[in-house]
Parts: C-alpha cells; sequence; structure tokens
C-alpha cells in the first residue's frame, strides 16, 4: 500500500494537480511487476507436468522493474465427467508460491526460467495461472498468463528399435505401440519425439517443431565413429494437450564411413634402366590417405600389392620389375577412416619393362 500512495502522489505533482484539486482515483500500485512470459508445458520421464515461464522484466507502467519478490500459481482440477464445463469460469482452489531466485550483481531481477512441478491424475483438467509479486507479496490482479492442460494416461514406448548406421547416417526403425501405459487400447497418437545423447551429454529431442509423424527416423546430424544412444517416446493429443509417455529403452548406434574416394586416374607407366615409374593425378577427397600400387605379370592372374599399405605421393617407383616381362598395374586410393575404405582400381595400365 506505501508504494501505491508514493506513486499517486508523484503522479499527481507531475501532471500539477495540487492545491486541493482532486486527481481521479489510480489503479493498482504502479510499481508492481508486469505479467511472466513464454509459459509452456512438459511432461518428465516420471510424468510428471512442468510448468516454466520466464519472469517481466518491466513493471505495469512498461519501465524497468526493480522489486520482484516470487510467482504466485494458482490452480484449479476437475474430473473430465459428464458435469464438466469447459466454458465455465475457473474457480482456483489452491495456490502454490516460488520464490524469486537472487539477482546477480548490478542486476534488478534474475533473468532466469523457473519450473514448477506438480503430478496430474488421469482424467482430469487442470487450469493454471501465474501471477508475479513484489517483496511484499503485492500483485496486479490483470497481470497474469493462464494455461489449461488435459490429463489422461500416457501411452507405451516402442518395445523394440532397429538401427541401421551408413556414412553420416543412424537410421531407427520401430513398431507403434498399440497400448496405453493403463492397459486401455492406444488412443490418439499423433507421433514420437526422438531423444539422443552421446558421451556424457544430456539427452536432447532431434526432432524440431511437432512429434515426428512415422516409424522411421534417419538421423543425418551425426559424426562418423562416435556412438550415439537414442529413445523414444510416444505422444498422444489428449484435447489438444500433447501427452508425452516415458521412453523406449535405449539403443546405440556407431555410424561410420563407408564411401571410398574415388580412383585415381591418368595413371602412366614409363620403364626405365633399373624399374619402372608410376604416376597419376591427385584425388581430390577430404579424407585422402593415401594411394596403393597393385602388379601382376603377362603370366600370371592375380594382382599383388607394392611398396606400404599406404603410399602418400603420387609415384611410385617398381625396383622388382624383371627385364623381358610385361606387367599390368592399376592404383587405387584409400581414406582416412577406420574402415579405411580402399576406391575401386583405376584403369590398368600395360608396360614391357626391357632396359
Amino acid at each position: 500500500m506505501k508504494k501505491t500512495i508514493l506513486a499517486v502522489l508523484f503522479l499527481a505533482g507531475g501532471l500539477g494537480l495540487a492545491c486541493g484539486v482532486k486527481a481521479p482515483p489510480l489503479p493498482a500500485d504502479l510499481l508492481l511487476p508486469d505479467a511472466v512470459s513464454n509459459l509452456s508445458y512438459r511432461f518428465r520421464e516420471d510424468g510428471a507436468l512442468v510448468l516454466s515461464f520466464m519472469p517481466p522484466t518491466k513493471n505495469v507502467t512498461g519501465t524497468p522493474l526493480k522489486d520482484l519478490g516470487g510467482f504466485f500459481v494458482d490452480r484449479s482440477e476437475n474430473r473430465l465427467g459428464p458435469d464438466f464445463c469447459p466454458g465455465c469460469p475457473v474457480t482456483y482452489t489452491k495456490r502454490f508460491k516460488i520464490k524469486a531466485a537472487p539477482p546477480p550483481p548490478r542486476k534488478p531481477i534474475a533473468e532466469i526460467k523457473y519450473e514448477f512441478v506438480d503430478r496430474p491424475a488421469p482424467g482430469y483438467v487442470y487450469s493454471y495461472r501465474v501471477f508475479a509479486h513484489d517483496s511484499d507479496g503485492e500483485f496486479h490482479p490483470q497481470k497474469f498468463q493462464t494455461l489449461v492442460i488435459y490429463y489422461d494416461s500416457p501411452c507405451r514406448p516402442p518395445d523394440l528399435i532397429e538401427t541401421r548406421t551408413d556414412d553420416r547416417l543412424v537410421v531407427l526403425n520401430w513398431s507403434p505401440p498399440d497400448r496405453l501405459l493403463n492397459g486401455r487400447p492406444a488412443a490418439d497418437v499423433i507421433g514420437y519425439n526422438i531423444y539422443r545423447s552421446w558421451g556424457e551429454t544430456a539427452w536432447t529431442r532431434i526432432n524440431a517443431g511437432a512429434p515426428w509423424p512415422r516409424t522411421v527416423y534417419e538421423d543425418t546430424q551425426v559424426i562418423n565413429g562416435r556412438t550415439y544412444t537414442y529413445n523414444i517416446r510416444t505422444v498422444r493429443e489428449f484435447h489438444g494437450t500433447l501427452i508425452e509417455g516415458p521412453p523406449s529403452p535405449p539403443v546405440s548406434a556407431r555410424p561410420a564411413d563407408l564411401t571410398p574416394p574415388p580412383p585415381p586416374v591418368k595413371v602412366e607407366a614409363v620403364p626405365l634402366a633399373d624399374g619402372v615409374t608410376l604416376s597419376w593425378s591427385e584425388v581430390t577427397a577430404s579424407d585422402l590417405a593415401g594411394y596403393r600400387v597393385y602388379r601382376r605379370a603377362e603370366s600370371e592372374t592375380e594382382f599383388q600389392r607394392l611398396g606400404p599399405p599406404l603410399i602418400s605421393a603420387r609415384t611410385f617407383f617398381d625396383s622388382t620389375a624383371k627385364s623381358g616381362h610385361i606387367y599390368f598395374y592399376y592404383v587405387t586410393a584409400v581414406d582416412d577412416s577406420p574402415a579405411a575404405n580402399e576406391s575401386g582400381p583405376s584403369l590398368e595400365v600395360q608396360v614391357l619393362f626391357q632396359p
């Protein structure tokens, strides 16, 4: 009340209302917090409902907020029976309190996300109303946000998830569940939320926006050689509320580079006095590790690899060639993946070694 009197006197003086001239009555205290913002909901893994919102940064006049004491969360619950009236006025029967976090240095308030956890019961509709109040517990009666949650049993998750990996790709495939957690047939299923983690990272939902409507998901935002873990949660829509069920048993997948580089081109073989020199054009692949050279004599049916496992240069000298023999050569390219993917052979070149 003290703030209200000060605000009224300040405005009266600023407007020149004095000398017995009576100012018109003003509404609630102009220094009270404005409404919260971004009021939303989600369901935790254990089925709890989590409301989240951001605190106001201004008071009801639009100037920076200097005093934030906390929040009131009003709740109403009604069974979804024949006598439930969706359009009737809501009577809030419970009030919960959330204390504001201490502000950081040189800041009037802490601009953080606040959460309120509730445990709804299936077959009920819950109405929530959130006020921000000052340190004296005062709030503006018209500055609030509301949220209505219709709640029923969540759906079971998929029981079995199959995985397939490829180069920078993980494919998930599953069958839709046929039951709710309470045993009733699955109903109102609109899709799935896919969660992923790797190493010590937290679970992150990777299907952006709405629930994924199919039972196949291709994750292309992965790195080869890294092990990822996935779980999937079924989402049903109950009177407009998206109810996310518990997670499926986790599955892991490790994508691998299975794509070899292209083969070398323009391979040439030149006989010299003491052997055969081969050369070829550079292979332009970002993951190129090196090359391999293969040879067979005219009398042989199989090619044999020459030299070290990897050749870094684009030339190779074959010092083991024997005079008077005809040789066939080809060159391959190898990438730097753990699988050491090798390209197909280049075009063969033939040379008669006759020093």
